[in-house]
C-alpha cells in the first residue's frame, strides 16, 4: 500500500500533473468529501485520546498519515491553498458529490463515510478491539480511494 502513495508522489514530484489529464469534477468532489470526512476523523481522535486508549495511537497515526497524504496529493491536484473552504457538508451536498464519482469510487467513499461515523460514535464508549477493527477498516477503504484515484490520474476509469 505505501507503494500506492509513493507512485503518487512521484507522479507530482516528476512531473505537473495538467488539468486537462484529470477529471477536475471527479478530484474536487473527492477532496470535499475528504475534508468532510476529516473532521469526523479530528473528532474521533479526540475521544480516543481523552479515553487514553495509547494501544489505538500508532495504527491511527498511520491510517491518518496515508489520509493526509491522499488530501496533499488532491489538494496539489486542484492547485488549493491548505485552508481552502474548509467546511462540514450538509447531507445533500454530500450525496450529489458522491453522485459525481464513479462507482467503485463512490462505494469506496459511501463505505469510509459510515465507517468514520461509526468511529466517531463509537470512540466515545466501545472496546478497543472493536475500534481497532473500525480503525483497519477506515485504513483499508483509504487504500481503495487511493488506488481508484491512481486510475483516475492514469486515465483508467
Amino acid at each position: 500500500m505505501v507503494s500506492i502513495f509513493k507512485d503518487l508522489i512521484l507522479k507530482l514530484r516528476g512531473k505537473k500533473v495538467e488539468h486537462e489529464e484529470i477529471d477536475k469534477e471527479v478530484v474536487d468532489a473527492l477532496y470535499s468529501l475528504l475534508i468532510n470526512v476529516r473532521f469526523d476523523l479530528v473528532e474521533a481522535f479526540y475521544n480516543i485520546a481523552k479515553r487514553r486508549l495509547r494501544e489505538l495511537y500508532d495504527l491511527y497515526s498511520m491510517t491518518m498519515l496515508k489520509f493526509d497524504k491522499l488530501l496533499q496529493l488532491l489538494r496539489r491536484l486542484l492547485n488549493r491553498p491548505v485552508e481552502y473552504d474548509l467546511k462540514r457538508l450538509s447531507d445533500n451536498e454530500i450525496n450529489s458529490y458522491i453522485y459525481t464519482l464513479p462507482l467503485e469510487l463512490s462505494i469506496a467513499v459511501r463505505s469510509l463515510i459510515q465507517n468514520t461515523k461509526m468511529l466517531k460514535e463509537f470512540s466515545q464508549s466501545t472496546t478497543q478491539h472493536y475500534l481497532k477493527s473500525i480503525i483497519s477498516n477506515i485504513d483499508d477503504y483509504i487504500e481503495d480511494i487511493a488506488k481508484y484515484t491512481d486510475k483516475i490520474l492514469n486515465n483508467k476509469n
